[in-house]
């Protein structure tokens, strides 16, 4: 047995010893040919560009595409594009040169689409290691033009460094540039600036290096010698490898410290991938993609189908698409368009062609007519078919601190089986802007930000962020096993979406279509069925025709008890389904799909705020048609949450949704004991909370405003706050605020219900709703006595009572400090007086609400009677309540007052 020892092992680099010059510019400049060992001199050419024949496409020969480049030809004791010295023929070559000591750039950019042309030495490194660029110098000899521009990019598309030498000026360009494989390629590029004139440039630079081992190999060093704990060494670390650029299986009882350290992929293949593992923390760590892996550029036209894309300098030019592309505004901080329809590719291998070089018909496979606009922003993900930027599969007991994705082909973090997650911290938001870029990034993964899925223990994720996701952000599900038929009482055969393991004495849970009920069984045993995955397939056709299954195979599970399965019903693993997860302190924005995608049950979800999301901000939804997933949710508390401008697709269908996929017929109530406390729903295009398939539902104390400002497709149903369908024992307690609705509400059908609706108690309060309130004709005429600017929510005085309670209590809106009839409270014998006024026509409500306890918030309306009404003036009543002394230690009393 191998001893735990607690040695802290950290790789010397470059921020800790003196390195080795491995190249030198100058003293390495060939003026032959051949160049000396490593070194290539290069440009970056027009397509189409032949020496003194063809310019070539102009507009092509973008920089940070070193597919592109050209190689410079011998010239004596220079190199230059066409291989003579004559700066004013081959357009755009110009002066274009190397030379022992510096050189000239090409042509600049002149207004045409035409590219600037950079002058490019290049260096194959010979060893592992980190590099570095020392002892650099970049001169523009001449006072006339403007400044020369130097980029130094490790091997792809992204520069780390920009720099300018100014007319008759020097910079240098050193750079920490980070762990590079042998055999990767360092560019030193030197472009014009406005203009190409007098651009002649000297140029010096020494490549330097340090020994060093890459992350896997740090961490393998360290389990072998026994080590708890390793600390990677700070830097960036390119990876050009053909699959995963991290693998680590089997490991236990370690934590990898990597502060400071980003993993590049420069291929787009996984970043992380831990198996098997166990008790493992992973901590400081960052993974980004270059080029980044998503394509983004400004819509220059469309039509019912297609859109011209010009991509956005400094990102990759697509090579194909896939999945559903996001449509932003282009100003502010680039927010998700409100009102737009998804947008797939064609599957016919035409979705993508290119106009010009970096401008690219897209075609979708429908017609759209909806908000987006020429101008907008679009992204659209690569076709890149390597899922995942970091994936954790069958580990347990894994916690990431402080770990962050910039770039995900697919997920920006995958977790499949195991159990026990902790997620503090972990950020799936877009990376810096590149350094050639002028728009920021517009999408972090390619579809979900943290994707866990079958956890057979707790799932924490707090202080997460998720932002400009390309599809949910943050995602508890299950796999169901989907039924195909029942050989004896007691046994059930199922096909899951790709091979799942159920173990012996796992709970399970039947939905009986048939019976609409849920039925517990414990697993005895599981074994692979006699069919062909021919005759699966024809089964998985026949009963779950839109499921998109993976493998083929089907599998036999006897039960502890016999059940009444047929083909279509599913099955769920209680024992892998998320049970007992935490979601709080996270914040969620820009996301293509849902905020929050809860298909798990025992958890909290508080203090969160998803802002901006194309379909719900929060959604609790098994999924079996489509995605084979589950579950229903129970004892799910959702406490403390914002939810601000969620679901903003056309169809406008809920900021909060509650509902089910299941389209074969299931209609028992599902999700169980689920609390809404203390949330707040704003900005929702429609209904701020759908509600379907549930039962034992509380709402208490949450605030739904400003709903309803716009609706692209009204439906009755989304005209009210909130639609219930096929629920039971729904309860509104405490007070549920609704305020400012807007004109696509219906203000007179708050709560509207469907089908199927059960044991319904409470309301929804409306303390300041101006649709209402402009029916008041008192109102209408105080306001205009006032000459108020704003609604009944506003507070045109800035005093601390809005227009509408100055409107029930008598004040003058216009005078900060008259707020009208001040309600009075006075200890009377053995209980309390509070006096308040009511105005004496029948259009509000005046009641009080008592409570001893200020958290729980469980605010009554009883416990007082109503002793007397007397008139006070021509508007107003006086009203005495008494309020009995009930002995406790805590009393607390409120005047409530809402429009009838």
């Amino acid at each position: 047995m191998r001893a735990l020892l607690t040695a802290v092992f950290a790789c010397s680099g470059i921020y800790a010893e003196a390195g080795t010059v491995v190249a030198n510019y100058r003293d390495d400049f060939s003026a032959d040919a051949p160049l000396v060992s490593g070194w290539q001199y290069l440009w970056n050419a027009p397509s189409g560009w032949v020496a003194n024949a063809s310019s070539g496409d102009l507009r092509s020969g973008l920089i940070g595409i070193p597919a592109g480049y050209a190689v410079l030809q011998d010239a004596g004791s220079v190199w230059t594009p066409d291989g003579d010295t004559d700066g004013n023929n081959n357009t755009p070559a110009g002066f274009l040169k190397l030379t022992a000591t510096g050189g000239h750039p090409g042509r600049n950019a002149d207004g045409t689409l035409s590219r600037d042309r950079y002058a490019i030495a290049a260096f194959t490194v010979p060893a592992n290691g980190f590099y570095s660029i020392e002892n650099s110098v970049l001169t523009k000899t001449s006072s006339s033009g403007d400044a020369v521009e130097v980029l130094v990019f490790p091997g792809i598309s992204s520069p780390v460094i920009r720099r300018e030498a100014a007319p008759a000026s020097s910079t240098n360009f050193n750079v920490q540039i980070g762990y590079l494989d042998a055999g990767q390629i360092l560019y030193v590029a030197i472009g014009p600036g406005t203009t190409a004139n007098s651009d002649t440039f000297l140029m010096d630079f020494d490549i330097v290096h340090v020994p060093g081992s890459d992350i896997q190999q740090q961490i393998a060093t360290a389990v072998t010698a026994g080590a708890t704990n390793v600390v990677i060494t700070p830097g960036r670390y390119y990876s050009k490898k053909t699959g995963r650029h991290i693998d680590l299986n089997n490991l236990s009882n370690l934590a990898i410290e990597a502060d400071g350290v980003t993993l590049i992929g420069q291929t787009p293949y996984r970043g992380l991938e831990l198996e098997d593992c166990h008790n493992v923390t992973l901590s400081g760590f960052t993974l980004d993609y270059d080029p980044v892996m998503h394509v983004q550029g400004t819509v220059e036209g469309k039509g019912a189908n297609w859109l011209n894309l010009r991509i956005h300098e400094g990102y990759p030019i697509p090579s194909g698409a896939t999945g559903s592309g996001m449509v932003f505004k282009p100003f502010g901080e680039l927010p998700l368009r409100e009102g737009v329809e998804q947008r797939y590719p064609t599957t016919d291998g035409t979705q993508l062609q290119m106009l010009e070089p970096d401008l690219f018909r897209y075609t979708f496979g429908s017609s759209v007519n909806d908000a987006m606009a020429v101008g907008d922003y679009f992204s659209i993900v690569q076709t890149i078919n390597v899922p995942h930027g970091i994936a954790i599969l069958d580990s347990t007991q894994i916690a990431f601190e402080d770990v962050a994705v910039r770039s995900a082909p697919t997920f920006g973090i995958f977790a499949d089986g195991g159990g026990d997650l902790t997620f503090n911290n972990v950020e799936i938001v877009p990376g810096e802007k590149p350094l050639l870029a002028s728009v920021k990034r517009l999408r972090s993964s390619g579809a979900d930000g943290i994707h866990v899925k079958g956890s057979s223990g707790q799932v924490s994720m707090v202080g997460c962020r998720a932002e400009y996701t390309g599809d949910d952000s943050l995602v508890l599900t299950s796999p169901y096993a989907m039924v195909v038929g029942a050989p004896a009482s007691d046994t059930v055969r199922v096909v899951f979406k790709r091979y799942d393991f159920y173990a012996p004495g796992d709970l399970l849970e039947l939905y009986e279509h048939a019976s609409t009920q849920r039925v517990e069984r414990t697993l005895t045993s599981m074994t692979v069925a006699p069919l062909t995955q021919a005759q699966v397939k024809a089964l998985t056709d026949l009963y779950y025709p839109d499921g998109r299954f993976v493998e083929y195979i089907a599998y036999d599970l006897v039960l502890d008890a016999p059940v009444n399965a047929t083909p279509g019903d599913f099955i769920s693993n209680h024992d892998r389904s998320n049970e007992g997860f935490l979601i709080a302190d996270c914040h969620v924005q820009n996301t293509r799909a849902r905020g929050i995608l809860i298909k798990a049950g025992n958890g909290v979800i508080s203090n969160c705020v998803v802002d901006t999301t194309w379909l719900p901000g929060l959604q609790m939804r098994p999924e079996p048609a489509i995605w084979l997933e589950g579950d229903y949710s129970h004892d799910v508390q959702v406490i403390g949450n914002t939810f601000n401008n969620c679901g903003i697709n056309k169809q406008a269908n809920g900021s909060i949704r509650l509902d089910s996929e299941d389209a074969y017929g299931w209609n028992a109530h599902g999700h169980e004991n689920i609390l809404f406390e203390n949330n707040v729903v704003s900005n929702a295009p429609g209904i701020s909370l759908y509600m379907a398939y549930a039962a034992n539902v509380e709402l208490r104390n949450n605030s739904f405003c400003h709903s309803h400002e716009w609706m692209v497709v009204p439906f009755v149903w989304t005209e009210s706050v909130i639609f219930i369908h096929t629920v039971s024992n729904i309860s509104f307690t405490g007070t549920n605020w609704v305020r400012n609705l807007g004109p696509f509400a219906d203000p007179d059908i708050l709560i509207r219900r469907g089908a199927n609706v059960r044991l319904v108690s409470g309301q929804l309060y409306r303390p300041f709703d101006d649709i209402v309130m402009e029916r008041n004709p008192d109102y209408v005429a105080w306001k205009s006595d006032y000459g108020l600017i704003q609604g009944a929510d506003g507070n045109d005085d800035g005093d601390k009572l809005s227009n509408f309670e100055e409107f029930a209590l008598g004040g003058n809106p216009t005078n900060g400090n008259h707020i009208g009839h001040v309600p009075t409270l006075e200890a009377v014998g053995g209980g309390f007086e509070y006096v308040h006024v009511q105005r004496r026509d029948a259009t509000l409500g005046y009641y009080l609400e008592l409570t001893d306890d200020l958290v729980s918030g469980a605010w009554i309306n009883g416990g007082y009677t109503v002793f007397s009404t007397s008139y006070l003036d021509a508007d107003f009543d006086l009203v005495m309540n008494e309020v009995p002394d009930l002995g406790k230690s805590n009393q607390f009393i409120r005047l409530m007052i809402e429009q009838l």
